[in-house]
């Protein structure tokens, strides 16, 4: 008996250690940010800038993009500093806002607020990227501007959530903003900021795309709505 005992202990041991050993599986989510136009431009010229996700590790066909909630922003903006970038509300795209509401997010200083949507397709990301939604942006000053999305929580309470696979398993990983390059219109002249070019410095826009996931998911839990109400 003392016997049986012993190897029943030992294959409990055993199994539990298998089980601590065995990853958990989580759905990850990777926004991609894009311009479909020029990233040098001229003050006054325009580009469009696209950004996009595609999800991996989902737990099955149906575990694709359910809702989105982001800001655009100009990562390397410091205080007080006015923006050589003008942006227009985005145009989101394949969202359901009849159902899920939606928004194409608010004008700030340094960017769009608050851009969501959700789908009403289970697959939306699985197969590939899926472009969320597109942002105009029109040359103002003559300098250098990271251009990154980066979380929002309001109305949804999460930056993404996927169909099926919890918040707790769903990772969010931000592969980088764009660099845009304001140049001097042809005449040489910077209408709205005057004086010669300048280079804004961009410490903070590679300090997002370093950290950005552990960023992402700490601000996830921080303002999801169990931790508020802790």
């Amino acid at each position: 008996m003392r016997v049986i005992c012993r190897h029943l202990a030992l294959l409990c041991g055993a199994l539990w250690a298998l089980a601590s050993a065995t990853p958990v599986r989580a759905a990850v989510v990777t926004v991609f940010t894009t311009a479909s136009g020029p990233t040098a431009l001229q003050v006054g010229q325009s580009t469009t800038i696209e950004v996009s996700a595609v999800v991996s590790g989902a737990t099955g066909p149906s575990d694709g993009l359910f809702t989105y909630d982001l800001d655009l922003i100009a990562a390397n903006l410091l205080p007080g500093q006015p923006s050589l970038l003008s942006v227009l509300p985005a145009t989101r795209v394949g969202v359901n806002d009849s159902l899920y509401g939606g928004g194409d997010g608010l004008v700030t200083a340094s960017g769009l607020a608050g851009i969501h949507g959700g789908f009403d397709a289970k697959d939306v990301g699985l197969t590939g990227p899926v472009v969320l939604f597109r942002v105009v942006v029109t040359g103002t000053g003559t300098g250098t501007m990271m251009v990154t999305p980066g979380p929002a929580v309001d109305p949804y309470g999460f930056d993404f959530l996927v169909y099926q696979s919890p918040p707790s398993e769903t990772m969010v990983v931000y592969a980088g903003g764009i660099l845009l390059q304001v140049l001097p219109d042809d005449d040489g002249g910077d209408p709205d900021h005057g004086g010669p070019p300048t280079n804004v410095p961009l410490p903070a826009a590679w300090l997002i795309g370093a950290i950005g996931a552990p960023v992402s998911l700490v601000y996830r839990w921080a303002r999801s709505p169990k931790a508020r109400a802790e």
